[in-house]
């Protein structure tokens, strides 16, 4: 037992050797005609790309693994496993992408500042040809945000105007019914004078026949 404690220490003792960087796999993405885009004029998609573009990965590059995970055919891990392969190619995989970041970030900077003058002018001219792309971009979507505030103005004055036009009509109307209202009701009252004055002179002179044909009423002084 303790001869087999002795070589589990033995190994986990061993200090895994440091991730190699691959040299190979990067010759044909690091060329110097490939990182910066020789054509000054760039659309408006190219012009919001993200610069420096992205570099294709490595063909080397190892997959990323699980350490807690043992390799088949076992399937449980143990206390007395090594893991220290699984992280030195986790290790790897994170120092390969690292680097291949490193080249995305600088060597289009290292040009702009060691390259040719051809190079220094590819990328003024790149930077210019985006400069003017976001401009135009900027004027078109201020031309399209003024439209659109313009065109919602227009339809509120429009709407405006439609509501002020139906309360005017719908005042209007209502002065007509008021009006033909009042008007109605004179006319009923003066036909109500008129018929209670005609009630009252019929029913006087119904009286009046009444008082005529009395026999008290012999000498006709009761009107």
């Amino acid at each position: 037992m303790s001869a087999v404690l002795r070589d589990t220490k033995r190994k986990a003792s061993k200090t895994p050797p440091a991730p190699d960087l691959p040299t190979t796999g990067y010759s044909s993405i690091i060329h110097p005609g490939k990182l910066l885009p020789t054509s000054a004029a760039a659309s408006s998609a190219a012009a919001y790309n993200i610069y420096p573009p992205y570099l294709p990965t490595p063909s080397d590059l190892p997959p990323r693994i699980n350490p807690s995970q043992p390799p088949p055919p076992l399937t449980q891990q143990y206390t007395s496993m090594e893991t220290a392969e699984r992280h030195w190619q986790n290790e790897r995989r994170t120092a390969i992408l690292k680097r291949r970041e490193w080249l995305r970030h600088h060597l289009p900077a290292a040009k702009v500042f060691y390259g040719t003058a051809e190079e220094k002018e590819a990328h003024r001219s790149l930077i210019r040809s985006v400069l003017k792309q976001q401009m135009v971009d900027r004027w078109s979507d201020g031309r399209r945000q003024f439209q659109e505030r313009r065109n919602e103005s227009i339809v509120a004055i429009e709407r405006d105007r439609m509501e002020v036009e139906n309360a005017r009509q719908l005042e209007q109307r209502r002065q007509i019914f008021l009006h033909t209202f009042a008007n109605d009701n004179k006319r009923l009252m003066e036909l109500r004078e008129l018929e209670k004055k005609r009630q009252k002179a019929i029913e006087r002179e119904r009286e009046q026949r009444v008082l005529r044909l009395n026999p008290i009423n012999w000498s006709c002084t009761l009107t």
